[in-house]
């Protein structure tokens, strides 16, 4: 599995970050400016926080919002393609919901035998509630799936100095790479300006006028 690195400090400051796609490298459809809603990345928990889920959802959260470490990016590109699958994941998962509300609400009227009948057989109930069943992690995959996070394939290193890219299309590691190496090409030299002496004169000729000036 191939990855590449960012300072986080360049992607928080929305600077050095390529203006194409990880997943797929195409041109960014969005751009960097003040109504860009920003992407929130997060590192991963430890190897050793994920033991602690047996001992309940708490201990496991505490720690990894403890050890968490978060870079605000006001600007990570995504192409049209990563935004059709947004919109894609957005309808599956209303359809999703409006399925699981509504099913949800049939099966608790006819148990409750408003309508003159209720199911009593313990086959046909968990037949009935299958959809419910089906719905929930249906719809949890998919709020996963449209994440901007996950989209953007990145997170934060433990000591939060890195933003950790995997996977990234060669497209992005080429720009990334050309930013690396604009970052570390020195500066080219400045001239020093001429020594001048009293009213504009140069060292050594101690008659000459001050530019754009003319001696009588």
């Amino acid at each position: 599995m191939t990855s590449i690195q960012i300072p986080a400090a360049w992607v928080s400051a929305g600077a050095g970050v390529p203006r194409v796609c990880v997943r797929h490298g195409r041109p960014a459809t969005n751009t960097p400016g003040p109504n860009q809603e920003p992407v929130i990345l997060i590192s991963k928990p430890p190897w050793w926080s994920f033991p602690l889920i047996l001992a309940g959802g708490l201990p496991y959260r505490l720690v990894t919002m403890a050890l968490r470490k978060t870079v605000r990016a006001p600007f990570w590109p995504f192409c049209e393609k990563c935004d059709a699958r947004r919109r894609k994941s957005d309808t599956i998962l209303r359809y999703s919901a409006g399925i699981f509300f509504v099913w949800t609400i049939g099966f608790m009227v006819i148990q409750s035998g408003t309508l003159g009948f209720a199911v009593t057989s313990p086959g046909t109930t968990w037949l009935l509630a299958l959809p419910m069943f089906v719905c929930l992690p249906v719809g949890l995959a998919i709020g996963t799936r449209r994440n901007p996070r996950r989209i953007a394939r990145a997170s934060v290193s433990s000591d939060g100095l890195w933003v950790v890219v995997t996977e990234p299309h060669q497209n992005f590691v080429h720009q990334a790479r050309m930013a690396f190496a604009a970052a570390q090409r020195p500066a080219p030299a400045q001239r020093p300006a001429p020594a001048r002496g009293p009213y504009g004169a140069a060292p050594g000729y101690p008659g000459a006028a001050p530019y754009g000036q003319t001696l009588r």
